[in-house]
């Protein structure tokens, strides 16, 4: 059976408020990747809620950033990556990818 891969815009959702600064209670994680994932968590309300850091939107948004998996590995050319990328939830720009590029 032929395999397909259908390419497709990451979800998103342009009515969620963009934080300028983190709320009174959210810290920042200890671990950012690459210095392009930012994420914090922490109760804010009384409320355990999650960030994450976009620079295309200008801050931090409530919520995990979306991550999709990704194989486009090709042997044939000797190109392509296999791994995760994380999108902004907001905007749907990419924020960063973890795993192989050749």
């Amino acid at each position: 059976m032929p395999y397909r891969q259908t390419w497709f815009d990451a979800p998103k959702d342009m009515s969620l408020k963009v934080y300028k600064e983190l709320p009174e209670g959210a810290v920042e994680g200890n671990l950012s990747f690459m210095h392009n994932l930012k994420e914090a968590s922490g109760y804010v309300n009384g409320q355990y809620m999650f960030f994450h850091f976009c620079r295309h939107c200008g801050g931090w948004i409530e919520g995990h950033a979306n991550s999709f998996e990704v194989n486009t590995l090709n042997s044939r050319q000797l190109s392509g990556r296999r791994g995760t990328e994380f999108y902004c939830c907001r905007c749907g720009e990419r924020l960063a990818f973890s795993g192989i590029m050749s």
